[in-house]
């Protein structure tokens, strides 16, 4: 399966779901005014469910379901490659689908954000040592 472009598209997966997530999944869903694009951000999501007038539950699940969203670790934009030169890209995109799935697989915290510095820190020698 491909990671999800946005958070929007991410939660949005969880709209049959009879719990909080739930919930939460069906208020993006049916909000056409979602906010969309760069930069996502929790204070952004948080915002529009106030304005949306949400239940104080939907709300504090909108924090548990940010900390499991794979884009919600700002390091990943690091790993884009779109910009560079093909023979560069595959080496970037090659450590970056470790690093994406780390932040997928793993809780969030301390160590998974030093895991993802440190293939952070591997990508751009590897992008080096491919010049």
């Amino acid at each position: 399966m491909s990671a999800p472009d946005d958070f929007r598209e991410w939660v949005c997966r969880f709209v049959g779901c009879e719990d909080q997530v739930g919930a939460l999944a069906r208020e993006i869903a049916a909000d056409d005014h979602w906010p969309y694009g760069v930069p996502e951000s929790l204070e952004r999501y948080r915002a529009r469910l106030v304005e949306l007038d949400c239940d104080q539950e939907v709300r504090e699940t909108l924090e548990a379901v940010w900390s499991q969203y794979p884009g919600s670790e700002p390091l990943l934009r690091y790993f884009e490659a779109g910009h560079l030169p093909a023979h560069l890209r595959e080496v970037s995109l090659m450590v970056g689908e470790v690093a994406r799935r780390a932040v997928r697989l793993l809780p969030p915290g301390e160590q998974r954000r030093l895991g993802v510095q440190r293939l952070l820190d591997a990508k751009d020698a590897l992008v080096r040592a491919a010049l």
